[in-house]
């Protein structure tokens, strides 16, 4: 192994992230909490520094990282919630056997669709660069993306009366239509 120093060559692309360091979002989260207690999902917020993650889904009941700021929070809920939504879909030993790889597409597909739509930030394009995803990845999911990003958006829509083109939840978000 060698130290960064230690190379030559090009220097590698910085990736950025988008900063999700405010609070702004504070209505929002409070809305995708009534969403979990209305749809039978437990949530919970606690402080999970040092544990490598910012929320977990356990099936029936999720987990988020307090101690991130609430703009990071509002990703991680719709997140989990994606998560909770494979998971309901299909009994718990069929989702273990979808690959990993293709659980996050679905989950952070979503947190970006729901993202786009009420014009926050999203970290989607890093988060999957992780799992090496692919644009052909997500078209494969597509359809559970936009099912779940529905259901969240029009939730949204009904408890607080926002005018969102939903239509456009997918295309927007992949600048992409099929």
């Amino acid at each position: 192994m060698y130290d960064y120093s230690q190379t030559e060559g090009k220097p590698l692309p910085e990736l950025k992230m988008p900063d999700m360091s405010g609070k702004e979002d504070v209505q929002f989260l409070e809305v995708m909490k009534d969403f979990c207690k209305e749809h039978g999902i437990e949530a919970t917020f606690k402080n999970m520094t040092g544990l490598g993650v910012h929320g977990v889904s356990y099936g029936g009941s999720i987990e988020i990282d307090e101690a991130k700021p609430i703009n990071q929070q509002v990703s991680t809920i719709i997140h989990e919630v994606a998560h909770e939504y494979m998971k309901h879909g299909a009994n718990l030993r069929e989702y273990a056997k979808i690959p990993e790889a293709m659980r996050e597409t679905v989950a952070e597909g979503t947190a970006h669709a729901v993202l786009s739509q009420l014009g926050l930030p999203s970290k989607a394009a890093q988060y999957l660069a992780i799992y090496d995803v692919k644009k052909a990845d997500i078209r494969a999911w597509n359809e559970q993306i936009s099912k779940t990003s529905h259901v969240i958006l029009s939730y949204l829509i009904q408890k607080t009366g926002w005018n969102l083109d939903q239509s456009l939840i997918i295309e927007a978000s992949y600048g992409e239509s099929e």
